[in-house]
Formats: structure tokens, C-alpha cells, sequence
């Protein structure tokens, strides 16, 4: 047993014998084999950008086939220690089958993915399938940071300060502010004669 053939058209031929040894014409068949699997081409970094919302279709990921042509392309979300969040599920938007040989337009999740994802980073990896089933995976091509929770306040302050000042305080006050997402931005206060911002 030899090879079947090579990635692309081939091509046999067949004829009679009788027993006499008469020799029938060379009839010519062809066939395409598709021995190559998609592959996944990698454009997208991480995605460095703290998201509170879902931020549509932005990632850069890639999928080809040399033979047959694609049919499928899907993404899977793991935690950054590892455990499955979201299973294989197809990719939003992309065409299933797919019916061509690349597929090139930026995509993304969708918003109940998103909205699924846990805070923090989330690792993305992608596979593709052609159509003869032959299939590539890409593991944590890129990531998710997602932050939508608001920063915490620690006053140290309770109860306000009571005493009559000519000045600021010495040593200022002690309010403190923490995120375990995307980090504290910024710090700001406003100074009002009333509670609850009045007056």
C-alpha cells in the first residue's frame, strides 16, 4: 500500500484485460484530498484594556484552510488558574459553515458571554474545523480583563471630624481606597457645608 495522494487533485486511471490480453482504453478519474488542517493565524495580544462592558467585535484572530475550505470556528474561556468557564461554543457572527478558505474579520463574544466572565483575566484559546473535519487549536491566544465592580472605600474617619480648624489637618485624614480589578484611577473628594453633598 502506497499513498493515497497528495494534498489537492489527484488523479487515477483503470482498464479491462481479458483473458486473451486485449487491453481496454485508460479511463481517467480524479479526486481532491484534503490531508492539511486549518490553522489559526494570531494577531490579537492581550487585551490590556480593563473592560466594564463588552467591547464588541475588536479581536484579531485569524483561520485558513488550504484544502477543503472551513466550516467552523470557536472559542473557549478558561480562568487564569485554568478552570473552564465557558466551553467550545461557536464564534458570534461568524458564518457556520463558513464556506471559503479564510476567515479575516475581526470578532468577539457576546454579551451574555461577557457578562458570564468572572472579574479579572479570562484566557481565550480558539479552534477551527474544515470540512472534512480536520481541526486546529489554539490555546490562550489571548485575554479578557473584566472589572465591574467598583473600588471599596476604608474610612478610618468615623464619626467625622468635630473639632473647629483654622487649617487643614495635620496629617491630613485617613480614608482609604482598594480594587482588586483594574486598580485605583484616581482619588477625589469634594468639600461641602451640608451632608450628602447639600449646601
Amino acid at each position: 500500500g502506497g499513498s493515497l495522494g497528495n494534498q489537492g487533485t489527484n488523479y487515477w486511471r483503470v482498464r479491462g484485460r481479458d483473458v486473451a490480453g486485449n487491453l481496454s482504453s485508460y479511463y481517467t478519474f480524479s479526486f481532491t484530498l484534503d490531508i492539511a488542517s486549518p490553522t489559526v493565524t494570531d494577531n490579537q495580544t492581550g487585551d490590556l484594556i480593563w473592560r466594564e462592558t463588552n467591547p464588541g467585535t475588536i479581536y484579531n484572530v485569524d483561520f485558513f484552510d488550504i484544502g477543503s475550505g472551513l466550516t467552523t470556528a470557536q472559542y473557549r474561556i478558561v480562568s487564569a488558574t485554568g478552570g473552564v468557564i465557558i466551553d467550545w461554543k461557536n464564534i458570534s457572527g461568524v458564518p457556520l459553515p463558513i464556506n471559503a478558505t479564510f476567515y479575516e474579520t475581526n470578532w468577539g463574544i457576546t454579551n451574555s458571554t461577557f457578562d458570564f466572565l468572572p472579574q479579572g483575566e479570562n484566557d481565550v484559546s480558539v479552534r477551527v474545523y474544515d470540512r472534512v473535519g480536520l481541526s486546529s487549536a489554539s490555546l490562550n491566544v489571548f485575554f479578557i480583563r473584566k472589572d465591574t465592580s467598583a473600588p471599596t472605600m476604608d474610612n478610618k474617619e468615623v464619626g467625622g471630624d468635630l473639632t473647629w480648624r483654622s487649617g487643614a489637618k495635620a496629617g491630613g485624614y485617613d480614608v482609604d481606597a482598594f480594587d482588586a480589578g483594574s486598580g485605583i484611577k484616581d482619588f477625589e473628594y469634594i468639600v461641602t457645608t451640608g451632608p450628602n453633598i447639600s449646601g
